[in-house]
């Protein structure tokens, strides 16, 4: 869509609160980059990306508008939210944001520092993703990791933001592009409890099976490569950078990991019809696993969610104030399996494969999660979207 040749309007309540939320997205978009499962503190440097092109960023005066509303908001915007980890079949590029999320991170701990012209931040916290990889191992035996991995992490970042606008299609792109130093990227994961791991074939289990005889489990032995293996891939992902937008012509701001062009923004599970949402997602939920959303809390209006059931047999659609939601996540995450009896939910709703379902929750008293549990023993995938019920795009600039 082309802007009409007239004075932009801005309104700088929700503009100025636009742009703050678009910065904090750029670091839910760190979390994304941890579904490959394993780190290391020895893997070797990855080369970044070039910086995208600038326009508005080569002014020093912007650039660090936009380093001192990140280091002033980040880390209160984003501590104690759960944020999408990517399933083994994430695309890359602007598809990517269509792409089913196989588990969760949560942002327990967060620091944002301003490092002159860049942005310096640490996030960790525990989180568990779905993991199928394929490790070699001593003597020509491999193993597999195929199932949940629960995990602590922590990632530390530093890097450059730049900006630019798209007039053609009223996009304004940010991206945090990590410097070419040796430690601008560190990041660690520790998987807790059992790692799903199985030897391959006959001579992989003799191995394993001599190993437990001295004392090293298939488990043991295993967790180094994963870590190893996943560390390398992290880096990799990190050094991408990470972009998120601002559209201007609906008010909606969004994010990913890697470098979008500018004037591209994510592809969503919903496509845009003038709804503002607060979350738009797509998941995929299998037996003994669990999936988690939020916290969300609106002004006005009560909470929104639509779910509809693309694939699979369904899921349990439950609600929580945040006193108790929390406590059943680090429960999971804790034990690795979802407790058989459940505290008692605001809202709770049954829905199954080819369904969708509105359901509306007061959060004028608490903010609340969501929580998904599996029906059945075959994987779920099913998309959802989050508004203040009612809530319109709203634009905030003139566009035709």
């Amino acid at each position: 869509m082309r802007l009409r040749k007239a004075k932009p309007h801005f309104r700088l309540s929700s503009g100025s609160k636009t742009i703050a939320k678009s910065l904090v997205g750029a670091t839910f978009v760190v979390a994304e980059l941890l579904g490959c499962g394993g780190s290391s503190a020895t893997t070797p440097m990855v080369e970044p990306p070039p910086p995208p092109e600038r326009t508005a960023a080569d002014s020093e005066v912007i650039r660090s508008l936009m380093l001192s509303v990140a280091e002033q908001r980040l880390c209160e915007q984003m501590t104690g939210q759960y944020v999408t980890l990517p399933d083994t079949d994430s695309e890359s590029g602007p598809a990517g944001g269509a792409s089913p999320a196989g588990g969760r991170l949560k942002i327990q701990g967060c620091r944002a520092e301003r490092r002159e012209n860049r942005l310096a931040m640490h996030l960790e916290g525990p989180g568990w993703t779905w993991v199928e990889q394929t490790s070699a191992g001593p003597a020509g035996s491999s193993f597999t990791v195929r199932g949940f991995l629960h995990f602590e992490t922590e990632i530390d970042l530093e890097g450059e933001i730049d900006l630019a606008f798209s007039e053609d299609s009223g996009i304004v792109s940010l991206w945090l592009t990590p410097t070419r130093e040796a430690d601008a990227v560190a990041a660690a994961i520790r998987p807790t409890g059992a790692v799903p791991v199985e030897p391959d074939g006959g001579w992989s289990r003799f191995l394993g099976a001599v190993g437990g005889v001295f004392g090293d489990s298939v488990e043991e032995r295993a967790r180094p490569m994963v870590e190893e293996q996943g560390g390398q891939m992290l880096q990799e992902k990190l050094a991408g950078g990470f972009t998120f937008t601002v559209d201007l012509c609906r008010g909606q701001t969004d994010s990913m990991m890697g470098p979008l062009e500018n004037g591209q923004v994510p592809v969503r599970p919903y496509p845009p019809d003038g709804t503002a949402w607060l979350a738009n997602q797509r998941s995929r939920l299998r037996a003994g696993g669990l999936d988690v959303a939020g916290p969300f809390r609106t002004s006005d209006a009560p909470l929104r969610v639509e779910l509809e059931v693309e694939s699979g047999p369904g899921l349990e659609l439950r609600t929580y104030c945040t006193a108790h939601g929390n406590p059943l996540v680090e429960q999971y995450i804790r034990d690795g399996e979802v407790p058989e009896t459940l505290p008692a939910a605001l809202t709770t709703q049954r829905i199954t494969g080819g369904e969708t379902t509105f359901v509306d929750v007061d959060t004028r008293d608490c903010a609340v999660l969501l929580v998904g549990t599996p029906i059945g023993n075959t994987p779920t995938v099913y998309r959802y979207r989050v508004q203040e019920r009612g809530a319109r795009a709203e634009a905030l600039i003139r566009c035709e």
